[in-house]
């Protein structure tokens, strides 16, 4: 999961003003297709890019290839009281990927099932990216859960293939 660990990355580049860290992010996020998902208006590469380039003038922007089939990223939240749900297809034979990416350290949890109801994947985390990957056997929708049993709302990005 390169772009989970490019949006990591990148996020740690933002905390700290690290100039090196958000143009290596930025960089990863392009050369792998990464793109926001169709209903996120941030796009992530560019806005890292832009940010390395204030801290440090030195900094080249990263080259925009445009986006074939692939990776994509939402940010989102969820509260303690609330489920996020989305749906997503995976084609049959091709191996699915979906990280979750914390933005705090508090606990959060993916859940990913398919059609049936059938639980695929169950993962938490409260730091590092929580990683679920499955080779389906069927073209179908799957149903990816986020929750938390924090009190505040907290904020993360979801990476699928």
């Amino acid at each position: 999961m390169r772009a989970a660990v490019a949006i990591s990355m990148g996020q740690e580049g933002e905390t700290h003003s690290d100039a090196e860290a958000l143009r290596t992010a930025a960089q990863m996020l392009d050369s792998l297709g990464a793109r926001p998902d169709a209903d996120q208006q941030e796009d992530l590469s560019k806005r890292w890019g832009e940010q390395a380039m204030v801290i440090d003038p030195s900094t080249a922007p990263p080259v925009y290839r445009g986006r074939a089939l692939g990776p994509s990223y939402k940010k989102g939240m969820v509260s303690a009281v609330s489920t996020v749900s989305t749906e997503q297809i995976f084609l049959a034979g091709k191996k699915a990927s979906v990280a979750l990416v914390p933005v705090s350290s508090k606990p959060i949890t993916i859940t990913i099932s398919d059609g049936q109801g059938k639980n695929i994947c169950n993962r938490s985390t409260s730091s590092k990216p929580a990683n679920c990957h499955w080779l389906p056997l069927f073209t179908e929708r799957y149903r990816i859960n986020v929750q938390t049993s924090a009190r505040q709302p907290v904020s993360y990005y979801l990476v699928l293939n």
